[in-house]
């Protein structure tokens, strides 16, 4: 037999307990994180052993960045498992954290204008955007207003994970005004005249306005000739340059012209002047010789005088008027007196016979064949001469200067005219007419043709002087008008007054005479062979004018003197005796 063995056999119920406990865990740099089950056990048990590898396991054992929802609480469940298989489970939670913070980049900084119109800009893709980075992801906001203002403004960008962890960066935003002002109000041209008495215009300007988009701006305004604003404005074309400036210096400019007109007329004053003709027969004057001090308030451009030139014809006071006129074309005028002194030369003739024989008493009238057969002319009234008469076939003349000599050489009527130049040039005429008659008769032309009581008769020459003064017979033919010089008229015997006192005389007589009319008188006295001893009387006579004039008879033979008075065309005689 054999022996026996005896076993003992323990029989233990295998138990799994699972125990879990609650953990924390951190996410990685990758967004992700591993749980080993041994975090979440808590000593769990298992009598018969646990299984190969430790018998724990955890599902889920990965956790990201999904997992932080629920402020990132997670269940997860804890398996242990004996070595006989047999399992245990028991749940945990496990809260998974990001304690990462986010990185952020903000834009760079930017230099934005103003919006138009506008003291502001308004927030837009202009601002940029934020670069950020983090484990999981990240929210990126930033605190930029609406609207910004000018100026300098720092947004804050912030950029925020799931978890809550925050960065920030600041970026500058700068709003600037580039936007010039704009003229509300512009004055335009303004067009005045000088204040009176000057050349230059006071003036309140009226000033423009300006706006802009940002409150603030200033106007002011440069004169182009660099005065004050407030100091006249001269006369002319003014410009002032207005500048519109705001806070950010931008500008705006117009420019305004102020013309400055002058209107007022000069004052033209004058004075008295005289002026004396050349020996051209000329004078000039200038404007300076009448002016009195003329004055504008802007100054005189110009004066001038008219009549400025003067001649013979305007000798004595002459009104001239002097014109003064200014820049702007303004004139005045006022009017002076100018003495135009000079000479005008009243030119005179005296007619000589050649010879004293009496012939008629005209001295004029040159008869061929008896009496002067030649006269001399002399002018006066002048500085200087200048003869003219007929020509070739005229009487034979000798000219010098004043005295022209006149041969009477054939019959007919000669008129000689002399033009007489004063010492101012002016000049004047007279005229002299002679009339020649041949009064030669007989068979050689040695007798005197004499027309005695209306009949002719030819006489020799020493019986001529007889019949001209008792007979008054004319030389020549016998002619309607001569057929007795005066005989026809009744008041030709006699004049109103024609006498001699005392008569006969010794040393002297008063001829007295008196004309009824105005008229030419002529006085004259021959001696008994008809040659002229001296002219007592020679010019117009006055009617009703009363003369006496005294004849000396010292010197002269004693003896008949024939005193002929011719009053016009009409001839009266007076006998006289001149005795002891």
């Amino acid at each position: 037999a054999g022996t026996a063995t005896t076993y003992t056999v323990t029989v233990t119920r295998c138990a799994v307990t699972a125990i879990a406990q609650n953990v924390t865990v951190q996410l990685g740099a990758n967004g992700m994180v591993s749980l080993a089950a041994a975090t979440v056990n808590n000593s769990s048990t298992a009598n018969c052993g646990f299984a190969t590898g430790g018998g724990l396991s955890v599902s889920p054992s990965t956790f990201t960045c999904a997992n932080l929802a629920n402020l990132g609480a997670n269940t997860v469940t804890l398996t242990v498992t004996d070595a006989g298989g047999n399992t245990s489970t028991a749940t945990a939670t496990v809260t998974v954290v990001d304690g990462l913070a986010p990185s952020i980049t903000a834009p760079a900084a930017v230099t934005r204008p103003t919006d138009a119109n506008l003291c502001t800009a308004a927030t837009g893709s202009w601002l940029g955007t934020a670069t950020a980075a983090d484990n999981c992801s990240a929210l990126v906001t930033n605190n930029a207003p609406a609207v910004f203002p000018k100026g300098l403004t720092t947004v804050t960008w912030t950029a925020t994970d799931p978890a809550g962890n925050r960065a920030t960066a600041t970026q500058l935003v700068t709003v600037v005004d580039r936007q010039s002002p704009v003229f509300a109000t512009q004055p335009g041209i303004r067009n005045v005249s000088t204040d009176a008495g000057k050349c230059s215009a006071a003036l309140t300007l009226v000033l423009p306005t300006a706006s802009d988009n940002c409150a603030g701006a200033t106007v002011a305004g440069v004169r182009s000739d660099n005065q004050l604003l407030t100091d006249p404005f001269t006369k002319g074309t003014t410009s002032i340059t207005w500048t519109a400036t705001d806070g950010a210096s931008n500008t705006a400019t117009y420019n305004q012209s102020i013309v400055v007109t002058d209107n007022e007329a000069p004052v033209a004053r004058t004075k008295a002047a005289t002026v004396t003709l050349s020996s051209l027969g000329a004078a000039t004057i200038t404007a300076a010789d009448v002016d009195n001090g003329s004055t504008d308030n802007c100054g005189i451009v110009s004066l001038t005088v008219s009549p400025s030139s003067f001649s013979c014809a305007t000798l004595g006071a002459q009104t001239v008027t002097l014109t003064a006129k200014d820049a702007q074309g303004n004139t005045n005028s006022a009017t002076a007196t100018v003495t135009v002194t000079g000479s005008v030369p009243v030119p005179s003739i005296a007619v000589v016979p050649a010879t004293t024989v009496y012939t008629g008493g005209v001295a004029t009238n040159l008869y061929l064949g008896y009496g002067p057969q030649s006269v001399g002319l002399t002018a006066s009234g002048g500085m200087s001469y200048v003869w003219t008469g007929p020509g070739a076939t005229g009487p034979v003349v000798s000219s010098s200067g004043a005295y022209l000599l006149v041969t009477a050489t054939v019959a007919g009527s000669f008129t000689y005219t002399v033009t007489a130049t004063s010492a101012s040039g002016c000049t004047a005429t007279k005229s002299v007419t002679l009339t020649v008659q041949d009064v030669r008769c007989g068979s050689n032309n040695n007798k005197v043709l004499v027309c005695h009581y209306g009949s002719q008769i030819c006489i020799s020459a020493g019986d001529v002087a007889a019949h001209l003064l008792n007979h008054h017979d004319p030389l020549g033919k016998c002619t309607a008008g001569t057929a007795r010089l005066l005989a026809a008229s009744p008041e030709a015997a006699q004049p109103p007054l024609f006498e001699a006192f005392p008569n006969p005389f010794t040393e002297s007589t008063t001829l007295r005479f008196q004309a009824m009319t105005t008229e030419k008188a002529q006085l004259r006295v021959y001696n008994a062979l008809g040659q002229l001893v001296t002219t007592l009387y020679d010019e117009e006579t006055q009617a009703g004018q009363a003369h006496e004039i005294v004849w000396a008879g010292k010197d002269l033979a004693v003896g008949l003197y024939i005193c002929r008075l011719q009053l016009g065309n009409r001839l009266y005689t007076q006998r006289v005796m001149l005795s002891q």
